[in-house]
């Protein structure tokens, strides 16, 4: 019988920690938007910055590949305009009515890393001497 160590195995849980270094680590997009008088838009470009930095530590095992930077671009990309048009401080869009987009905002940010893998993973490894 063989026993794994917690230490052998890859951390992609989204622990109470994580979740917080997450959070702290993209504030600077509140205040950002906030000095750039934007402060109604900086709640959803913080939501989806936080997608963006839990998906880039959820794959962090892919960052020696070089689709990975191209990737997170990609994401980015495609989020900015979702993030920056959507009234976000209006009253009928509560945090249960954008659920749905933050989990299709995380599936477009998963699906772009997993496509970036598999490129990857197809690209013939140049030839030995």
């Amino acid at each position: 019988m063989t026993e794994t160590k917690k230490s052998d195995q890859p951390s992609n849980v989204m622990t109470r920690q994580a979740a917080l270094a997450t959070m702290l680590f993209t504030s600077p997009v509140i205040i950002i938007f906030a000095y750039l008088g934007k402060f109604d838009k900086s709640l959803g470009a913080w939501a989806c910055a936080a997608i963006v930095v839990h998906s880039i530590r959820a794959h962090w095992s892919l960052r020696t590949n070089p689709w990975f930077g191209l990737a997170i671009t990609a994401a980015v990309v495609i989020q900015l305009p979702f993030a920056v048009p959507v009234p976000w401080s209006d009253r009928y869009m509560s945090m249960v009515a954008l659920l749905p987009f933050a989990l299709l905002d995380y599936v477009v940010v998963e699906w772009c890393i997993k496509l970036a893998d598999k490129i990857a993973n197809k690209q013939p490894s140049p030839p030995s001497a």
